[in-house]
């Protein structure tokens, strides 16, 4: 037959501790970083993380009868792709758009005449 004589111990749900830690200033961070942290998610389609940490001590040395409770929390967030630009090096070493070994064509703009009329075209 089971042991049934030793009271049942009552577990306190996480979830009251993080509405009453800090006076509920946890429970609201770390609620609006779950947020932000799954819109990019979605923006970007990469997986993030969003870590809590929370430390126990004692209140005093030899008292393990009050404790003081300190939270971090840390959301890494997908980084979206961040397109990027090419460069050529020159001569001396220094970052160019165009290509310094190409030659350079004369190019001009050429003005196009201003179109005053148009006319339509029976079929």
């Amino acid at each position: 037959m089971p042991d049934t004589s030793k009271d049942e111990t009552h577990i306190r749900p996480f979830a009251e501790f993080l509405q009453q830690q800090r006076r509920g200033a946890l429970h609201g961070e770390i609620s609006e970083q779950l947020h932000d942290l799954l819109q990019s998610v979605k923006e970007t389609g990469k997986a993030g993380s969003l870590t809590l940490q929370i430390k126990v001590h004692p209140a005093a040395k030899g008292n393990a009868e009050q404790v003081l409770i300190s939270d971090l929390t840390v959301a890494k967030k997908p980084q979206t792709e961040r397109p990027e630009s090419i460069f050529f090096l020159d001569n001396e070493g220094n970052l160019s758009r165009s290509d310094p070994r190409q030659i350079e064509l004369p190019l001009r703009e050429v003005n196009r005449p201003e179109v005053t009329e148009t006319k339509a075209v029976n079929r």
